[in-house]
């Protein structure tokens, strides 16, 4: 049996918030921690390269794609050691205490290269007493074969695990930490609602709106936190109970990614993404003003708590009729915009 190093995969890109304690908590079960940056404009860099354990590449500002980035993140883990056990985790994500124990690790290196393995994902609330769980488990991690790795641009697999076994490993957690910064997370719902209107203009603005609000339906009903999946860390000296004052930076890239897309800003009028206060910008403040857009804004609000009762989704889908005339609309400004950037 091969003695593969653990190699802990994450991107990052204006981490700062979070990222202290991130690697804090990686080296102590990780090998190396294999650091991909798009670009960062904090801290960031700063942090990752003042440990030793952290392999750190910045490639710099790019068009964002997961199925890229996550390549490339995976490619210079394999630059590092091509026979290798990958964890890929997000900045704002720790494995939980579990993954301290011998049986846990001896159970992971024997498992054969081409096979997954996973952790129920456990979203903790903005009190640190609370949490909620993915329905199924995520796959975070991959004995290494050499396999290659392609993927669409968002809510993609972080392995190349197509047609290859996964084996759950229930004593540890993917513990998330993205809600305990309730405003930062919002912010960057905001962006990624955008970012699908602008990469699928065709899709319906309601249901791009509906799929990040079921953050707002599962905190209601949350179970109390084991303090003891921060055993390992705390006994380490780690503060897993408080954060940093977090830039919400999300918020500039929103404004700047409606105004460069090629789309009429009519096509977010539902999508509720003008960040609060002032947006600087007159014609998103119109936008943002529309007594429609208002009204079905105020209606996917109201909502947000009884979807996706059947009421809601023939309400739903009666709003959805008056989409497709500035669907394709949309569609069209941005094919022409295509066009004249390609002349």
């Amino acid at each position: 049996m091969v003695d593969r190093p653990i190699l802990c995969l994450v991107p990052v890109k204006n981490e700062e918030w979070i990222l202290d304690r991130f690697i804090r908590c990686a080296r102590l079960w990780a090998d190396k921690i294999v650091m991909l940056d798009q670009g960062s404009e904090d801290s960031t860099r700063k942090i990752a390269t003042s440990y030793k354990e952290v392999l750190y590449r910045d490639v710099g500002e790019m068009e964002y794609n997961e199925g890229v980035f996550r390549r490339l993140l995976i490619e210079t883990a394999r630059d590092y050691s091509r026979e290798s056990i990958m964890v890929a985790i997000d900045a704002d994500e720790a494995l939980s205490s579990g993954i301290s124990e011998a049986s846990v690790i001896k159970r992971i290196r024997t498992l054969e290269p081409g096979t997954g393995f996973s952790f129920m994902l456990t979203n903790i609330d903005p009190e640190y007493t609370g949490y909620w769980e993915q329905r199924e488990p995520t796959v975070a991690g991959f004995v290494d074969d050499g396999s290659a790795y392609e993927a669409n641009w968002i809510s993609t697999p972080r392995f190349p695990l197509a047609g290859k076994p996964v084996v759950p490993i229930p004593e540890v957690r993917l513990l998330h930490f993205q809600y305990t910064d309730w405003a930062r997370m919002e912010s960057k719902q905001r962006w990624y609602k955008v970012k699908e209107r602008i990469n699928e203009p065709g899709a319906s603005a309601i249901r791009i709106y509906r799929r990040y609000t079921h953050m707002y339906r599962q905190i209601a009903n949350m179970k109390p936190l084991d303090p003891g999946l921060f055993a390992m860390y705390e006994s380490a000296g780690i503060d897993m109970r408080s954060m940093r004052p977090s830039a919400y930076w999300w918020d500039r890239r929103t404004l700047e990614a409606m105004k460069t897309s090629g789309l009429p800003l009519r096509a977010f009028l539902f999508l509720d993404v003008v960040p609060p206060g002032d947006p600087g910008d007159p014609e998103i403040g119109k936008m943002g003003k529309a007594a429609w857009g208002r009204l079905v804004r105020w209606y996917l609000r109201a909502t947000t708590m009884a979807y996706p009762a059947r009421w809601v989704r023939v309400f739903d889908k009666l709003l959805r009729l008056v989409e497709p005339r500035a669907r394709r609309r949309a569609t069209r400004t941005r094919a022409l915009h295509r066009k004249a950037r390609q002349a």
